[in-house]
């Protein structure tokens, strides 16, 4: 059983649309982290784990990952077709 905390954390729909958010305004790998999301979301890591177990934000991050890394790759690409 889930004892109270002393903060009001976000709902779980209110934790993924922050996930969101905070994964589409991220610039590096270093910042996607559960800490900086933790005080992006105003909750406890222990809450976020609740929500996105560890090995599903290590795939979350993953995804952000190959997302963030597609345009650049796509770039080098294109470049080494053309030489």
């Amino acid at each position: 059983m889930k004892t109270p905390s002393a903060h009001t954390s976000p709902s779980e729909q209110a934790m993924r649309e922050l996930a969101a958010a905070f994964f589409a305004r991220s610039t590096t790998y270093q910042a996607v982290t559960l800490e900086e999301f933790a005080l992006f979301a105003g909750a406890d890591v222990a809450d976020i784990l609740e929500v996105f177990p560890l090995n599903q934000w290590t795939t979350l991050r993953n995804q952000w990952r190959l997302q963030y890394l597609r345009p650049f790759m796509d770039e080098v690409y294109r470049y080494a077709q053309t030489q």
